[in-house]
């Protein structure tokens, strides 16, 4: 029979194994709810030190180290929690360490260390950092996932531990939970980012929608610089039925629209793209202000959506300066001035569209130079608990204050566009509901003069005339794409005469150029020689005129025996902004070469030899490009690419000597390789001259110099 102290003694035993498997079984209830309610990687980590904070033998630390996307590493979650000392050194263990964490991942199984004899024999390289009273031993259990091991549970105490059976069921099954949560926060994770890409395609659609409903371009006029800056509401109703048009008449007179349907989203947008394109075909017919808004209130009737649209209207008179105007519950026009103050225009307002209302009446107004007529949507001035005086205040505080900052910026094209940036940004910074819209016209104190440049045949300065061209372009507000066109066929033009017109003799090529009232650049250019007949195969020759009649609107040439004159036009356009796209002011040494000519400059990409030009290639300087390329092709024998990233200008005599080349290397076997990033001068070039058909044309990548560099040339 049990001897009662015994029987006590056992009874004792048997009382705390039971209250140990209860607080065990209530560690594990309290870990599946604090997992549950983890919503982060770091929440989880925190779970598990504070679920064990409190337990009898509890560690000194307890993190979770996770493999990292590619496999190599991981990575701990609560780095702080490791001592200064080897901070650095465990923060990203790589998983091929000897070490119990990434050990315990590699082989999907527990790892458990009791004392520092044990991780002695385990992981000699860890001594040094374990030998000290705060780490005696460790227990390391796999994290589970959908295809693996996540990671690691890491436990960390401060003494010797005897982990038994029981106690690492425990510490796998935290450690299963903690896999578990893990898995439900990047399948959410995963979920969130695939609704958030969705969501983002969507509203791309429908912005880019609405942009190819609104004008792609403003006109550029003698006596005007008209800039527009349109930025969606900065919510989820994406594309609104805000709009803005500037439309020349003729007859130094532009049209300007704002407007605003009701409601947002693709139906206003579709309403705004229809009422757009009929009010402009109503001021184009030759309609004022009051009679297109009262046409249109017509045609509201007949359109779903569209009633309760506001509108303004106007029709400037660039030289007289006379603004005459009719608005349909539209905010007034703003005027800044030249010294940086602001008014609002007097308006005879009418009702909405569609809505009953007084009829439209046309106000008329006078405006100086150097001031800047600001036409505005309601989203720049209408804000939740303020007045709407309040919100035309802040915006003509705004605007005078950017006009003031910019007075000085040349070209004033380019200053207007950074105006508009400015304002726009001021008065959204608190925040943005709605869409909002700002068309800028600045009227200037003159026009531009025409432009006169004269070439002598023997001794051709084209690199002086470009920058000439540009200089007055980039003056009469042109934008980049426009300077480039315009140079490419004057250049052409030019060559053609000296080239053709002066085979035998010396003379000169006169260049004129003038911006008409309805924003076109029209040039002339006459020599003293005679063209000869275009071949009827002109092969890889005889390209000048196709370039020039695909840079430019209209081309028409006439004999003047003696003699040859070709005139062409070319309408000039400017983008409006949209969005928060950062503008600057276009400056001609952007696009005109500088005196330093042309450079060639050898390296080697992907085992072929590769010139690198950089400068204008014209009849000036093509010759020796040619020699250069022929050299290092070997005659065509080598395969050979050229990197026209830094060529400035490349005209039908460069065009000429690669065709060249790229038939030399083509019979070969090779293939020529031109680099040339989209939109530079070289690659528009290279496809208006259809050379991209037997070369390879590459838009990014430029080789890497292999410090072979030889001699080049203009050095």
């Amino acid at each position: 029979m049990t001897e009662p102290g015994e029987a006590e003694a056992e009874r004792q035993r048997l009382t705390a194994r039971v209250a140990d498997a209860f607080a065990r079984s209530q560690v594990l209830l309290a870990a599946s709810e604090a997992f549950t309610a983890a919503t982060t990687l770091t929440e989880i980590s925190v779970a598990v030190a504070n679920l064990v904070s409190n337990q009898p033998r509890s560690p000194a630390y307890v993190d979770i180290a996770l493999l990292e996307p590619d496999g190599q590493h991981l990575v701990r979650l609560r780095n702080e929690v490791l001592p200064v000392e080897i901070r650095q050194r465990y923060q990203r263990i790589p998983l091929t360490a000897d070490q119990p964490a990434a050990e315990c991942v590699r082989t999907g199984r527990p790892v458990f260390v009791e004392n520092l004899e044990q991780l002695t024999e385990r992981y000699p390289p860890l001594h040094a950092d374990w030998a000290a009273p705060n780490r005696q031993a460790t227990a390391c259990a796999p994290v589970p996932g959908p295809d693996g091991p996540l990671g690691a549970l890491v436990f960390v105490w401060a003494t010797p531990q005897s982990i038994d059976v029981t106690e690492q069921a425990v510490i796998t099954a935290i450690a299963g939970y903690a896999g578990h949560a893990i898995s439900r926060l990047r399948a959410m994770e995963h979920r969130v980012a695939e609704v958030r890409t969705r969501y983002e395609d969507t509203r791309a659609a429908m912005l880019l929608m609405q942009r190819n409903l609104l004008p792609r371009a403003l006109p550029v006029l003698p006596g005007l610089n008209v800039a527009a800056h349109y930025r969606a509401a900065a919510t989820d109703h994406t594309a609104g039925g805000d709009w803005f048009d500037a439309i020349p008449l003729g007859q130094d007179q532009v049209a300007l629209t704002v407007g605003d349907v009701v409601g947002h989203g693709a139906a206003a947008a579709a309403v705004m793209g229809q009422l757009r394109a009929v009010l402009t075909g109503f001021l184009v017919e030759g309609a004022d202000p009051g009679e297109a808004l009262a046409r249109l209130d017509r045609f509201v009737a007949r359109v779903p959506g569209a009633r309760g649209t506001t509108a303004w209207v106007g029709v400037l008179d660039s030289r007289r300066r006379q603004l005459y105007s009719a608005s349909c519950g539209h905010p007034p026009p703003m005027v800044i001035t030249a010294a940086g103050r602001h008014r609002n225009l007097p308006l005879t307002v009418g009702g909405p569209l569609g809505l009953p209302g007084p009829a439209h009446q046309i106000a008329e107004t006078s405006l100086e130079s150097g001031e800047v007529l600001l036409c505005y949507s309601d989203g720049l001035v209408e804000r939740s608990g303020r007045t709407l005086e309040d919100g035309f205040a802040a915006l003509g505080t705004a605007a005078a204050t950017a006009r003031l900052r910019y007075r000085d910026v040349r070209p004033t094209s380019g200053a207007l566009d950074l105006v508009c940036e400015l304002t726009v940004d001021t008065v959204t910074r608190a925040g943005q509901r709605d869409d909002a819209t700002l068309l800028a016209v600045e009227v200037l104190g003159s026009t531009p003069s025409p432009v006169c440049v004269e070439v002598t045949s023997d001794r051709p300065e084209l690199s002086r005339l470009r920058r000439e061209l540009a200089a007055w372009l980039v003056s009469a507000g042109a934008s980049e794409e426009d300077v480039l066109a315009v140079n490419l066929a004057v250049g052409e033009a030019v060559e053609n005469s000296i080239e053709h017109g002066y085979r035998d003799s010396s003379g000169t090529v006169g260049v004129e150029g003038s911006l008409t009232g309805d924003g076109r650049a029209s040039f002339t250019i006459t020599d003293r020689g005679r063209w000869r007949t275009p071949p009827v195969d002109p092969s890889h020759r005889g390209r000048g005129m196709i370039m020039i009649r695909q840079c430019v609107d209209t081309v028409e040439l006439e004999d003047l025996a003696p003699g040859t004159l070709v005139a062409f036009d070319r309408e000039l356009r400017r983008a409006p902004v949209f969005g928060s796209t950062s503008t600057r002011g276009f400056d001609p040494a952007d696009t005109a070469d500088t005196p330093a000519d042309l450079r060639i400059t050898l390296t080697r990409t992907d085992g072929r030899p590769c010139a690198v030009v950089s400068g204008p290639v014209d009849m000036t300087t093509a010759g020796p490009l040619r020699c250069r390329l022929r050299d290092l092709s070997r005659g065509g024998l080598l395969p050979l690419s050229v990197d026209l990233t830094a060529v400035t200008h490349l005209g039908s005599a460069g065009i000429e000597l690669l065709y060249e080349t790229a038939e030399e290397v083509l019979h070969s076997g090779h293939t020529l390789r031109l680099l040339a990033p989209d939109g530079s001068p070289g690659s528009a070039a290279v496809r208006l001259s259809g050379l991209d058909s037997i070369a390879t044309l590459l838009d990014e990548g430029t080789p890497e110099v292999d410090g072979r560099v030889q001699r080049a040339y203009g050095d």
